[in-house]
């Protein structure tokens, strides 16, 4: 039987931030891609470089859970780290940190582009 986190096989962790990914792409007009070498959730492309990486949680970030995230996206050459929370806008000085009235106005602003 299914965890309560799952769809099937897929975690559902993994399904909200694939719609995320999709988002922010749309939001920032850039390519979407993902790190082979590293643990990144969201890597975004201009003109075929990282511009931001993005580290995306279901709960809350930990001071050390941040901290690794930023290190780790900054490690891997992508000039601005990002943390994203569906429970609460992360405050940890990363270089974009989105919580869940942040999303909610990033669809707004993306379905209004389409819509006009």
């Amino acid at each position: 039987m299914d965890s309560p986190e799952s769809v099937g096989e897929l975690p559902i962790g993994r399904e909200v931030q694939f719609s995320i990914d999709e988002l922010l792409a749309e939001k920032h007009n850039a390519t979407l891609a993902y790190s082979p070498y590293e643990d990144i959730d969201i890597v975004l492309l201009e003109k075929g470089k990282p511009i931001i990486g993005y580290e995306v949680k279901l709960g809350e970030f930990s001071k050390a859970e941040a901290e690794k995230s930023i290190e780790r996206i900054r490690r891997a050459g992508i000039p601005k780290a990002g943390l994203i929370s569906l429970k609460e806008k992360p405050n940890f000085n990363a270089d974009e940190e989105l919580g869940p009235g942040d999303l909610v106005r990033i669809s707004r602003d993306v379905f209004e582009k389409y819509i006009k």
